[in-house]
């Protein structure tokens, strides 16, 4: 009996183990630290005028903003690439702590703030949860984001596994323009 209840419980340790793997696993989370004070660097993704200066992929411009940073309240923008194509989207805010977080849905939109599936990735998840943490470290700026898939089905946790090298890449060419 012993031996059973010993079988059972390293079967049942090995699937808590692989479903936190997996939990890990759908998540993006990308770090980095801005040589500017915490104050600045959050002014950048709640001040409408500063956002619309560096959100988005390199050689993408903002060409639609509304900013409503209160819990509940929205942003709605249109990003509009190089080649003409323009990306709508939408923050939906979960959770406001000023200099410290920020938490909201993120997703895909058409012009008028519904939500819709990324043109090119149709098992992309409609909507992501996106947690900004913002730490001081001495006179610099250390910014985590955190997203993952939101109530997704199976093949939109898949999509977002696949969408993760341009997940990295975007946020990486919005941070540079960040930094700069």
């Amino acid at each position: 009996l012993n031996t059973l209840l010993n079988e059972e419980l390293i079967i049942n340790q090995l699937i808590m183990n692989q479903n936190k793997v997996k939990a890990e696993k759908e998540k993006f989370v990308v770090e980095r630290e801005f040589d500017a004070p915490v104050e600045k660097v959050y002014a950048a993704w709640t001040d409408p005028d500063k956002f619309a200066k560096w959100f988005g992929p390199k050689g993408a411009t903002v060409a639609h903003l509304s900013m409503n940073l209160e819990p509940q309240g929205t942003t709605l923008y249109c990003l509009k690439m190089g080649n003409g194509f323009e990306y709508w989207g939408k923050f939906i805010y979960t959770e406001i702590i000023p200099n410290e977080k920020l938490v909201f849905l993120n997703s895909i939109t058409d012009s008028e703030g519904t939500p819709a599936k990324m043109p090119n990735n149709k098992d992309w998840p409609l909507e992501l949860i996106t947690t900004l943490i913002f730490e001081v470290i001495g006179d610099r700026t250390r910014l985590t984001l955190t997203a993952e898939p939101y109530e997704a089905t199976i093949d939109e946790k898949a999509g977002f596994e696949k969408g993760k090298d341009s997940m990295n890449k975007g946020w990486a060419g919005s941070f540079q323009q960040l930094d700069e």
